[in-house]
């Protein structure tokens, strides 16, 4: 890997964990995650009625959030947990 490589791949791993840890914020202060789950009381899908990067983003950072930071969807948000048992048990959310 050259040094532009290099300095490039570092840059891109400092802004993707800031951005992890801004959303797992989010799901911490519990306002974001209102908002989603009402809105997936009347959508299949986060941004709709398709599967899209909105639902893989989201899913990413519950996976993260419960992964490094131990914590769980909250109880509360039933909509939110019935959308992640859903998506998480897609065959490419396996591989």
């Amino acid at each position: 890997m050259c040094m532009l490589q290099s300095i490039r791949a570092g840059r891109f791993r400092h802004l993707y964990w800031k951005t992890a840890r801004r959303s797992v914020k989010s799901l911490q202060s519990g306002a974001t995650s209102t908002k989603r789950d009402e809105r997936l009381k009347t959508v299949p899908f986060v941004a709709g009625d398709e599967f899209s990067a909105a639902d893989i983003t989201t899913l990413v950072t519950i996976d993260f959030a419960a992964g490094g930071m131990k914590m769980s969807v909250p109880a509360e948000f039933d909509a939110l947990q019935a959308w992640y048992d859903k998506v998480s048990n897609r065959p490419a959310s396996k591989a």
